[in-house]
């Protein structure tokens, strides 16, 4: 009975490069920290919450998916998470995302209902339980007084940074002063 080998076998100088091993896992790096932008589309509530007018149930403002608010931030996920996966560090101001080498020039930096920029806060603003902070958003509450956001949450060792588009309420950007 014949067995067909299917390993490979290694002859000396037929093996790949250095240089294509390193390009090849600065690939797979990148698409992994790609895959950290997922959209994470909030419950719609039943009734109308805080900062809503009554009937109306925040659905609009809250389609990940289909919101052109959020598809912009989402296309936004992009630069930011090269940008991470290069330097370990989140970009000091959102002019280092604008110019990253690469960076794709035609994505627009605001937001489609109020025409304001998006605001970037290195620090970013606790998104909740779990959420983690709000790094880039809305400049106003444009979206039935809510504020469509990129959150991160860091990785703790190594490993990728977690992106996510969640729509805020306003009260997360005022937050009572403390007594």
């Amino acid at each position: 009975m014949n067995r067909i080998s299917l390993a490979p076998t290694c002859v000396e100088g037929t093996g790949p490069r250095r240089s294509d091993l390193r390009i090849a896992a600065g690939f797979i790096l990148a698409l992994c920290a790609l895959a950290g932008c997922q959209p994470n589309p909030p419950a719609v509530p039943n009734v109308a919450g805080p900062g809503m007018r009554p009937g109306n149930t925040g659905k609009s403002a809250s389609n990940a998916n289909t919101d052109p608010c959020a598809t912009r931030l989402h296309d936004l996920c992009e630069p930011l998470l090269l940008y991470y996966a290069l330097h370990n560090q989140l970009p000091p101001s959102i002019d280092a995302l604008r110019q990253l080498p690469g960076a794709d020039p035609s994505l627009v930096w605001s937001c489609p209902a109020s025409n304001l920029p998006y605001v970037y806060d290195a620090e970013g603003i606790p998104a909740g339980a779990n959420k983690g902070k709000a790094i880039l958003f809305d400049a106003a509450p444009s979206h039935e007084n809510m504020r469509w956001a990129i959150t991160i949450i860091e990785p703790l060792d190594i490993g990728p940074l977690v992106t996510k588009v969640i729509v805020m309420p306003e009260s997360a950007f005022n937050p009572r002063p403390r007594r």
